[in-house]
């Protein structure tokens, strides 16, 4: 068997000290590239997001089995690593698309990255939105299948989703959750982008990121136009490929998260 010496083009500088603190989005981070490399940079700041290349110093790397960290039943199940996102497997290389945000000289500053203060960077590469996006695909995030569904089933498919990626929690988590459902229940089944030309809202904060979840649509797609002279949380507006327009009226208040929520978040 041949064996590979890869070098390192830089470092990741953050404020997260080891893999505990870790959460499964990433953080604002660094990328600290060796001046020998800064040529390899030049126009990188044409992309809007790159893909990074990390290699996991302090991962395990004989582990061939964990149980996912992410909520949900299909999480409770221990998998191989190959069939999950772990950073403990044989060959700890980590692959994270994340927002390009600034280019210092020889700092990249991204967005989101989960990768812990100074673990060594082996490569970037831009993102292509045509070649690197694939839909319609089957992963340990399927979709599940919903016949006939209660509000109950609708309701913690959409929670334990949004809770997989958002950062924070704030008091429209619910009221995200629950506008959804009475959109769910005005189409009568699961609408995706498929079925979805665009979307118009004055939802913000965590009701907003729940219809980011829902139709799979991401900002920089431009298919959520906000209404940001209300931004009061009180309407989204379904436009169809098919031409049909509904409008989905939330009368909901909640002002405080639930507790089974923030028990959820705490374990």
């Amino acid at each position: 068997m041949n064996e590979y010496t890869v070098k390192p083009i830089g470092y990741v500088k953050n404020e997260i000290p080891d893999r505990k603190s870790m959460n499964t989005i990433g953080f604002k981070s660094s990328l600290i590239i060796y001046d020998e490399f800064l040529p390899a940079l030049d126009y990188i700041q044409e992309n809007s997001h790159i893909i990074v290349f990390c290699f996991f110093h302090q991962a395990q790397r004989d582990i061939l089995r964990v149980f996912p960290r992410k909520f949900g039943v299909s999480y409770q199940i221990e998998k191989g690593v190959f069939a999950t996102r772990s950073p403990d497997r044989p060959n700890p290389i980590s692959f994270t698309i994340t927002k390009l945000i600034e280019v210092k000289k020889n700092e990249v500053i991204v967005e989101r990255l989960d990768a812990i203060n100074n673990t060594p960077v082996l490569d970037i590469k831009p993102y292509s939105f045509g070649s690197d996006a694939v839909y319609n695909t089957q992963s340990l995030n399927k979709k599940t299948d919903f016949v006939n569904p209660t509000d109950e089933m609708i309701y913690e498919y959409l929670k334990v989703g949004l809770l997989n990626y958002i950062t924070q929690i704030d008091d429209s988590f619910e009221l995200g959750i629950n506008a959804i459902l009475k959109a769910i229940k005005t189409l009568n089944a699961m609408p995706d982008r498929d079925i979805i030309d665009h979307v118009e809202t004055d939802f913000n904060g965590n009701a907003l990121d729940t219809i980011y979840y829902y139709v799979k649509y991401t900002p920089g797609e431009n298919k959520i136009n906000t209404n940001y002279s209300k931004s009061t949380n009180t309407y989204i507006k379904f436009k169809l490929l098919n031409g049909e327009t509904i409008k989905i009226v939330n009368n909901t208040k909640i002002n405080k998260i639930s507790l089974d929520i923030l028990e959820l978040l705490k374990s």
